[in-house]
């Protein structure tokens, strides 16, 4: 009643970046820079699947996953100044890419129960908790600051040999963790008559201890994370003919978009419910035999797009974008 697999992946790295330092803004005179990281991580595995009595299965899964960095957080390219005035007089600072980052790393543990019922439907009740060996935030550091030409009009006292850089980093420590519920439900099972009826519907709720400027920073979560997803789905399928109703629902989350000057920016994204519906048929026989036409509508009711501040709620940015339709046809020989 056990089955599963045990496996280990290698991945090998060799990364460069070649680029400029940009010393006070000259970029006529900008300085060549070049770095690069080579690594191996190793990857382990285990899922295991356990056949209980009645049709309900036990999943378990165990391992280390990665995600690599962003090619634009590994760029070389940075600009570095010198305090001509005030109490840091004469100290370099820096900011910029890093191009000796290396993959966020996390131990995975996943659970998960499912039963099954009637050959077509289903639950499952999940568990998942990611700790975090190395994620990526930015970061104050030092950098040798030697050799480096003084900017023109300075007049203060030698320039310090060390200044400092703030770059994204590998930082450690945090977790993701939470559950996922999951159900399908072909309608059959109540009424005959509501053969090809069916709704598949989940629901997520994800919580994170990481903080976006890492441990020590201010709490504020991760990009891109809304505590809770939830997915609904009504569909119809039979004789040739299927049309399908979804609604997708996020909370709020810090979004990262594309900024002024096409730097990346973060902003606080309001919750959103979008509908989607498309419905198609497939002929079978006669001159249109193996033609299929489907038709897509995205987000049917014009949901809007809002971002706003942090503390006030007050927006910031609000757009419709309307919604998508589109129409294909496939033939098959």
């Amino acid at each position: 009643p056990v089955r599963g697999n045990l496996g280990i992946q290698a991945v090998s790295a060799d990364q460069s970046s070649d680029g400029f330092t940009v010393v006070q803004g000259n970029a006529a005179n900008a300085i060549p820079y070049s770095a690069g990281a080579d690594y191996v991580d190793y990857l382990p595995s285990l899922n295991l699947a356990f056949d209980l009595a009645n049709e309900n299965v036990v999943r378990l899964g165990l391992g280390r996953q990665m995600a690599r960095p962003r090619v634009d957080q590994m760029r070389a390219n940075n600009n570095t100044s010198l305090e001509f005035s005030g109490a840091n007089i004469g100290r370099w600072s820096r900011n910029g890419g890093n191009p000796e980052l290396q993959p966020w790393i996390a131990n995975a543990f996943d659970l998960s129960w499912e039963k099954y019922f009637a050959e077509r439907g289903y639950f499952s009740l999940a568990y998942f908790y990611k700790d975090l060996r190395t994620y990526i935030y930015d970061q104050q550091g030092i950098f040798d600051a030697t050799g480096l030409p003084i900017p023109t009009g300075y007049s203060g006292p030698p320039p310090q040999a060390i200044g400092t850089y703030s770059r994204p980093a590998n930082g450690t420590g945090g977790n993701i963790k939470g559950f996922e519920f999951t159900v399908s439900v072909p309608f059959d099972l109540f009424v005959d008559a509501l053969e090809g009826f069916g709704a598949v519907a989940n629901y997520s709720d994800t919580r994170s201890s990481i903080k976006r400027l890492g441990p020590d920073g201010p709490d504020e979560p991760i990009a891109g994370l809304s505590k809770t997803v939830r997915n609904i789905s009504l569909y119809y399928e039979n004789y040739g003919f299927q049309a399908r109703v979804s609604q997708r629902t996020r909370s709020d989350f810090l979004g990262e978009i594309q900024g002024f000057g096409a730097d990346r920016a973060l902003v606080y994204i309001d919750g959103e419910s979008v509908i989607d519906f498309q419905t198609g048929y497939t002929f079978d026989g006669g001159m249109f035999d193996g033609v299929s036409v489907l038709l897509q509508v995205n987000n049917v009711t014009n949901e809007p797009y809002r971002q706003y501040f942090l503390g006030t709620g007050l927006t910031q940015s609000y757009e419709k974008y309307g919604r998508q339709y589109l129409l294909g046809v496939t033939y098959k020989f």
